[in-house]
């Protein structure tokens, strides 16, 4: 029996000068390595599907940008022929930004990727 997991990578935004005073990013083992660049989350993968994991795992992420990172804006892109998790990233807050067009090399193929971010007003304001 196979098992199917979601990935998730996010890029957090601080306000400006507020990096200097925020712990640097953290990765567990079931991360990728730490990025190079400060207050990115590279990948997390989380899995199996339809359990709600997902959903908890986003959540989390978010309320620990936003409240122990004071983060601003949390972003994140995704293959655009991948509803679900267009549609998971809606339900928690994110709003569709744009496409960027034939961004991605996949064996051989360009795949457009949306953009989808959500701001910590929009974070503390939503209803839940």
């Amino acid at each position: 029996m196979y098992s199917t997991w979601s990935l998730l990578s996010v890029t957090v935004s601080w306000p400006r000068g507020c990096e200097s005073d925020l712990p640097a990013p953290r990765t567990s083992t079931s991360c990728s390595p730490p990025s190079p660049i400060p207050g990115r989350l590279r990948r997390i993968v989380i899995g199996p599907r339809g359990r709600g994991l997902g959903r908890r795992a986003l959540e989390l992420v978010l309320e620990h940008a936003f409240g122990a990172l004071c983060a601003h804006r949390v972003w994140l892109d995704v293959k655009v022929h991948n509803e679900r998790a267009r549609r998971a990233y809606a339900a928690a807050g994110f709003v569709h930004e744009g496409v960027l067009r034939d961004a991605l090399l996949t064996d051989g193929v360009f795949e457009s990727l949306a953009v989808m971010s959500v701001i910590e007003p929009e974070w503390t304001g939503r209803e839940r």
